[in-house]
């Protein structure tokens, strides 16, 4: 019965088919989270390395899924996969196993530019060390989101970044945009290139990181006043099939 004070909210059939194709642990990602103690937000940070002549070289970064898998960007993996991850909060090192980008990845557009890393060792939560919750709206994408990149003294840091149209970028953009990008700008900004990997992040009320997006760097992209990043909620049951 409708005879009561109480709210009714409607599903519409193909968003509740949608949220039921999304993994049960990417949907409890922002419980889990709010209830983890926590001194950081920037927890799920982790640099992807390559080791040559005993030194490990970082030059990209990526998210941690889960206790043994980070999602990063196919652009990151390139030809040669990588050894090793570093955690920016903690002094460990974990090995990689394996390493698989989106079947449909495009090089040059940099469509469906998305890999995941399984770890050899397992990671252990902490205050410090815990997972990217992912942002699954389809339709709708946070006004302001923090940008997440490294500067050049490997100090961890941020920028404000606004979504725009699609079809605004596409102006001015060499490849095809379709849906599964999210076109971002810094308006105090000329450009918003900063390093190989930044992650877009959103921070809800009670201070739970929610990944937007990932970008690679680009050599175009400091010709651009803005950044295309791939647009998580777009690949998410690719993420859940692979990635749990």
């Amino acid at each position: 019965t409708f005879c009561t004070n109480s709210s009714v909210v409607c599903c519409p059939d193909d968003k509740a088919e949608k949220l039921s194709k999304i993994h049960a642990d990417i949907l409890a990602c922002p419980n889990f989270i709010r209830n983890l103690p926590r001194l950081t937000k920037t927890g799920s940070f982790v640099l992807i390395g390559w080791t040559r002549n005993r030194t490990n070289h970082f030059l990209c970064s990526g998210s941690i899924l889960n206790e043994e898998v980070i999602l990063t960007t196919a652009s990151c993996l390139r030809d040669d996969p990588p050894q090793v991850v570093s955690h920016h909060h903690t002094p460990y090192l974990y090995r990689v196993g394996a390493a698989l980008k989106h079947p449909a990845y495009n090089a040059t557009s940099k469509i469906n530019d998305i890999a995941l890393i399984q770890l050899r060792d397992s990671l252990s939560w902490s205050t410090v060390l815990f997972p990217a919750c992912l942002w699954t709206n389809t339709t709708h994408t946070p006004i302001v989101m923090k940008m997440l990149f490294l500067d050049q003294s490997d100090a961890l840091k941020f920028f404000t970044v606004h979504p725009m149209y699609n079809s605004d970028c596409q102006r001015t953009h060499p490849y095809r945009m379709p849906s599964s990008q999210l076109c971002v700008r810094d308006p105090g900004q000329n450009t918003t290139c900063v390093s190989t990997t930044d992650q877009a992040v959103w921070l809800d009320p009670e201070g739970v990181p929610f990944l937007v997006g990932l970008t690679p760097h680009a050599a175009e992209c400091v010709q651009w006043r803005y950044s295309v990043l791939t647009r998580i909620s777009s690949h998410l049951e690719w993420i859940g099939e692979n990635g749990f």
